[in-house]
């Protein structure tokens, strides 16, 4: 029989883009500074 071990996931923000979206966080962020129209902004396929 293989020892099982339990491990508990630290729920806490860290400094490290994992999923490597910081090109995206950027390219939005400088729309919303830069842009001269009206822009709605969601959130979709996050469940």
């Amino acid at each position: 029989m293989a020892d099982s071990k339990t491990y508990i996931v630290n729920d806490q923000p860290t400094d490290k883009d994992a999923l490597d979206f910081t090109p995206y966080v950027e390219t939005l962020a400088d729309i919303i500074q830069t842009s001269n129209t009206s822009l709605t902004i969601g959130e979709w396929g996050f469940e």
